[in-house]
């Protein structure tokens, strides 16, 4: 870990682990195998249902 230390404050700038799950071989959102991306508009749509119900709720 790398910490800067400036006027009494501590900043965490770097970190590294053993066990991360980041790789910069997967860190892109071109043609890959790693992820597809039309399953982000499923993750979305469910992320956002109880804000829909909501609103849908009001609106009655």
């Amino acid at each position: 870990m790398v910490i800067k230390l400036y006027k009494g404050q501590a900043t965490v700038v770097q970190k590294r682990s053993t066990n991360s799950l980041y790789s910069e071989d997967f860190a892109t959102f071109g043609d890959d195998d790693v992820y597809d991306q039309s399953h982000a508009e499923g993750f979305i749509r469910l992320y956002s249902l109880s804000s829909r119900i909501r609103t849908l709720n009001k609106q009655k």
